[in-house]
Parts: structure tokens; sequence; C-alpha cells
């Protein structure tokens, strides 16, 4: 039982923190993103990124995934120590968005705790111990 649950938490961990940088990149990348018309119907409309965009993106980013990793009611308005990263952020993730509020964060959650579930079921179902029955002959 222990092991289902250390691995579980475990899973959980795991599964959040990917989930919730899933989300930064996705906010980064469709927020900065720019579209070119080529007006070449074989190929169609160009996304590209500027330089200075690809440049601060590590940085953008890593602050975006702290705002997601923490809970709505605890966040700050800002982790980084330079104010452009945090003006960069707030450009991208508006306080007023969809993203900060407490419905995305439980839907995070949520998805994260179904690792949980797996995880647990496979450790039980791998560690049982496996006891013959009783009176068979």
């Amino acid at each position: 039982m222990a092991a289902a649950c250390t691995l579980g938490l475990v899973s959980f961990a795991i599964s959040f923190g990917l989930l919730t940088r899933l989300g930064a990149e996705a906010i980064y990348l469709i927020g900065t993103m720019i579209t070119v018309d080529t007006f070449d119907p074989e190929t169609g409309a160009e996304v590209t990124w500027s330089p200075e965009t690809q440049m601060n993106k590590p940085y953008v980013v890593r602050e975006l995934w702290t705002r997601l990793l923490i809970p709505p009611a605890m966040r700050r308005p800002c982790y980084a120590k330079e104010a452009w990263i945090c003006e960069f952020a707030d450009d991208l993730m508006p306080v007023e968005s969809g993203q900060r509020g407490w419905a995305p964060y439980l839907q995070t959650v949520g998805m994260a705790c179904v690792s949980v579930v797996a995880s647990s079921v496979l450790v039980w179902r791998f560690t049982r111990s496996k006891v013959p029955p009783t009176g068979a002959a």
C-alpha cells in the first residue's frame, strides 16, 4: 500500500509538472506567433517567430510555468527578477484571461490525477501477494 501511494504521488507530481509546462509552452507559442500571408495558394500562410521572441522564450516560459504551477489564490503577480519578463508574460496571459482562474487549474489537477489512479492500480496489480485458493484438490 505504501508503494502504491508513493508511486501515485510521484506520478502526480510528474504529470502535473509536465501538463503545466505544456500549457506554458502553448501559451507562449500561440501568443507570440506571427502569421505572414505569402499570397501563394500552394503554400498558404507562413507562421514565424521573431529572433527576439526566440531569445526570450526560456525566461518567459519559466515565468508562465511558475504561474501555472501555483494555485490561483496563492499566486504572486511576478516571480522573475526582471520586470520585462513579467510584463511579457502578462501580455501573453492577462489577469482577466481564463488561464488564471480555478477552473483551468482544477482541470490540470484532474488530468494529473488520472496518472495517480493508473499507477496505483498497476502497482497494486503487480505487487499483490498470490495466495493459492484453499480447499482446491
